[in-house]
């Protein structure tokens, strides 16, 4: 029967008032969900000469706009008044509903594009795109045209496979919220159909790599019972208990419990909690001052009459910065993991992967832990960012809270601060950490032995070149242009331009530092880096005024334009900046991330090949090979075995073994992370015969398991002093002291001590 007023339809089984968590939004109380959607966002007008009058809300939450194709439907004669309450149920599930559209000028494109290959050609290059991994804006607004069209024309399945393909083969952080958001809105049937998906990926998935694998399937009872299911409550539990029972199938075979293994003895240990986190802390200032120069620029270019969309605010109302740090759960899904995991899910999550209680326990606690230092500045991110944002298009926290914004702002915002939120712990997707991220897996071992974590550090280093002169350059040329050609927005180019300018200002700051002597450049393999070296001197450092030498390499991103600053200033003539002093500037800029601990094995690597005699390409097999293996030796014993020590250790080697060198320096850095193996470890000798203390009990474990940083103290006596300025006057070096030779000639034959 027909509704007995315009403000609500019945659902499918003849109910007003339904079980609200199946629907979009949940409904007030007292009024079922159509009607509540109807008080809350209001009604599509009607169209001409309609059969029936029926209200068909606008919206179904604030993301989600309805197609007026709902209301077309609705008010047709042809459409039998039977099928009313189907319909306005499929209203309120989100089946009508569109993904908003934040990038207008892609959105255009992305029209003509379909309108010239026609909608089935252009939904198969789109999703031939997307399934290989390729993330851009264009990809994303023909993803959302495509979405779109399809619901327009009342395709839900074809809709429904276009939001899966955005969520899952994009994975490119806030792009894919609003595919995200959309997916959340399905009823019980849409999200087993989408489940469903996601089990025939995983099973070709599986016959790629395994044979003999049973096929993954849904347990039809644990389906029933989440069909079934009477409460959100219940519901939830089913699906939770699907998602398990997936998970239980998919046991882990030798090389995924080989490489767990292997990230977990790198990742677990307190250093690596410590640097993850005062890593995030470090670039926060960095990224706030970043917002500041930009909403300067966009305030200015206002005022002077050219709109160009504001995005950054300088303050934020404090009741906005609340609403949006509560509004962080509405993505909280979409932006989760953590910047060492690159294939986090529902189902994977749920993964068992070692048999042993006390492993899995090591690997899910560790896991978790970097998860969560990662989320708290996520959070503080994007309610900084969307705060900002909204407060600079005049959004008050009551609107928020109500959901009173305008759709397409608030999906705007929230993708700009989900993005913000991504980048600032080095988890977005971008073109650059993609393609490295692929080099890395298709070199197999070799490429795993030189980066087990790959995306991470290509993000850190694409950071460093934003934040660089190199970035504003670019950001006034190429990302202009863009703007120009209608491929970027005015404010993507604003926000470049000024995360330029301030890695430049870093820059300034590094050169006058040095020029004060408070900090040091990377130094190199010269008589003069040596007795530097000798003295207490340490690369990359700030060097405090009572001589305490703290390295600060580590703190990459912002180290990068830092550092570039003082080699800058280290490399200038007398005549000044040249074109000689700018290149070495630029070349030694990725110089400082080698102290990443996640560059560890390249660093030790390089170091392996410098102790090799034949050519280094030679020499790099051999050595990737042991590094590669070397990182299943837990890092925490490392840090056991240095505590225990009173003296620095370094590995000897004999060049008179059958073992070649590099070899050698290789199992000596991998013994010295096993307590109670000592492969040729020695106490570290400097020129003038002393060891090398490391400090009482105490320091050395703070020192090991919690200081992010090298310590050392820069101690110049007399004699020291005496040498430093005779060979000032004379430019003779030879007056340094130097170790003692390892081997002697005769009649020309080099022997080689042992």
């Amino acid at each position: 029967v027909l509704p007995a007023s315009r403000n609500s339809i019945p659902n499918s089984q003849g109910n007003v008032n339904g079980d609200v968590s199946q629907s979009v939004g949940a409904a007030a109380a007292g009024f079922d969900p159509y009607t509540n959607q109807l008080r809350q966002f209001g009604a599509i007008p009607e169209g001409e000469n309609p059969a029936r009058p029926i209200d068909v809300p606008q919206r179904t939450s604030p993301e989600n706009r309805v197609s007026r194709t709902a209301r077309t439907i609705l008010e047709a004669a042809a459409t039998p008044d039977s099928a009313v309450g189907d319909i306005g149920q499929a209203v309120v599930d989100g089946q009508f509903s569109y993904m908003p559209v934040t990038n207008q000028q892609a959105t255009a494109a992305a029209e003509q594009t379909i309108r010239d290959k026609g909608w089935e050609q252009a939904l198969a290059d789109w999703r031939a795109d997307v399934r290989s991994g390729q993330t851009s804006d264009r990809l994303t607004a023909m993803g959302a045209t495509l979405y779109n069209n399809a619901v327009n024309a009342g395709d839900t399945q074809a809709a429904l496979d276009i939001a899966y393909d955005m969520s899952v083969a994009i994975r490119n952080g806030a792009r894919a919220t609003q595919a995200a958001r959309i997916l959340k809105t399905l009823t019980p049937s849409g999200k087993l159909y989408m489940l469903q998906k996601e089990v025939s990926r995983l099973n070709g998935d599986l016959t790629e790599q395994l044979t003999g694998q049973r096929e993954i399937q849904i347990d039809e009872a644990l389906a029933d019972a989440y069909l079934n299911a009477e409460t959100g409550e219940a519901r939830d539990a089913a699906l939770q208990a699907i998602y398990q029972n997936i998970a239980d199938q998919m046991p882990a075979n030798f090389r995924e419990k080989w490489n767990a293994w292997r990230y977990m003895a790198m990742l677990a240990n307190p250093r690596t909690h410590v640097r993850n986190v005062v890593g995030n802390v470090g670039f926060q200032p960095l990224r706030m001052t970043k917002n500041l120069v930009a909403a300067a620029i966009e305030s200015g270019l206002n005022a002077a009459g050219v709109n160009v969309g504001r995005t950054h605010a300088f303050l934020a109302n404090p009741n906005l910065y609340r609403a949006a740090w509560q509004d962080y759960d509405n993505v909280a899904d979409v932006l989760g993991g953590n910047k060492y995991n690159d294939a986090q899910s529902e189902i994977a999550d749920r993964r068992r992967i070692f048999n042993t209680s006390v492993l899995e326990g090591i690997r899910r606690g560790n896991s978790r832990a970097l998860e969560l230092e990662d989320v708290l500045f996520k959070r503080i991110t994007y309610a900084d960012t969307l705060a900002n944002y909204l407060q600079a298009n005049h959004v008050t926290a009551e609107q928020l809270q109500r959901n009173e914004v305008d759709a397409n702002l608030l999906a705007r915002a929230r993708d700009y601060a989900g993005q913000e939120a991504l980048r600032a712990t080095y988890q977005d997707r971008n073109a650059f950490s993609n393609r490295v991220n692929r080099l890395v897996r298709d070199a197999g071992v070799v490429g795993q032995a030189i980066l087990p974590f790959s995306r991470t550090p290509a993000n850190i280093l694409a950071r460093g070149i934003e934040y660089s002169p190199a970035g504003l350059a670019k950001a006034l040329t190429y990302d202009l242009y863009q703007v120009q050609r209608g491929n970027k927005t005015a404010a993507q180019a604003i926000d470049a331009i000024a995360a330029g300018l301030t890695g430049s200002a870093l820059l300034a700051l590094g050169a006058y530092l040095f020029s004060e002597g408070l900090v040091t450049t990377g130094g190199g393999d010269s008589e003069d880096d040596e007795w530097r070296e000798l003295m207490g001197h340490q690369n990359y450092a700030l060097e405090l005024p009572n001589g305490t030498s703290v390295t600060l390499d580590w703190l990459a991103p912002e180290s990068l334009p830092f550092f570039m600053g003082v080699e800058l200033a280290s490399s200038m003539g007398e005549g000044g900046m040249d074109a000689e002093s700018i290149y070495d500037a630029l070349r030694s800029v990725a110089n400082p991330m080698l102290e990443l601990s996640m560059l560890q094995s390249v660093n030790d690597l390089i170091d392996s090949v410098q102790y090799a005699e034949e050519a280094p390409l030679a020499a790099m097999i051999p050595s990737a090979v042991i590094s590669y293996f070397s990182q299943a030796i837990p890092t925490i014993g490392g840090q056991i075995e240095r505590t225990g020590e009173e003296s620095r250790m370094s590995t000897y080697t004999d060049r008179n073994s059958p073992i070649p060198t590099d070899v050698q320096y290789a199992l000596g850095r991998a013994s010295s992370r096993i307590p109670g193996w000592d492969y040729q470890q020695t106490p570290y000798i400097d020129a003038w015969g002393r060891e090398e203390g490391s400090g009482d009990e105490l320091t050395r474990f703070v020192n090991n398991f919690l200081n992010p940083a090298y310590v050392s103290q820069v101690d110049v006596d007399n004699v020291e002093r005496e040498l430093q300025r005779v060979r000032d006057a004379t430019g003779d070096t030879s007056v340094f002291p130097d170790r003692a030779a390892r081997y002697f000639m005769v009649d020309g034959e080099r022997k080689d001590l042992t």
